[in-house]
């Protein structure tokens, strides 16, 4: 099995908007279920290692490697890391028709990342 990090990148002004990336709250509250079917059927399927959003990116905090902190994300003020999936899969084909099927389910573009190693 190979691992895949399938992640979810939303735009860092979605978390000042009540609905995020989301027009309504019935289209949130109908993705948000989408992807918790989504989430049982890999568990159920054997394929899904972790899965996780994350807070708003003006909770995160920077660590440089001289221990300096600073407030945000790691990567400014564009596209923030939102929330990933962590797989195992035989493919990176394999793979991919689980990203898909993941943006189907969040609404969103998916990208896909195989670990090293």
């Amino acid at each position: 099995m190979t691992s895949f990090m399938l992640s979810v990148y939303n735009p860092a002004d979605s978390y000042d908007r009540e609905f995020g990336t989301y027009d309504s709250a019935a289209e949130m509250e109908a993705a948000f279920a989408r992807t918790a079917e989504l989430n049982d059927a890999l568990e159920d399927e054997g394929v899904l290692v972790y899965v996780g959003g994350l807070n708003a990116p003006a909770l995160a905090v920077t660590v440089d490697p001289s221990g300096l902190e600073s407030d945000g994300p790691a990567g400014g003020s564009g596209a923030v890391l939102g929330g990933f999936w962590v797989i195992d899969t035989d493919t990176f084909e394999e793979a991919a028709e689980v990203a898909q099927r993941a943006a189907v389910a969040c609404g969103q573009s998916i990208e896909i990342r195989q670990f090293e190693g």
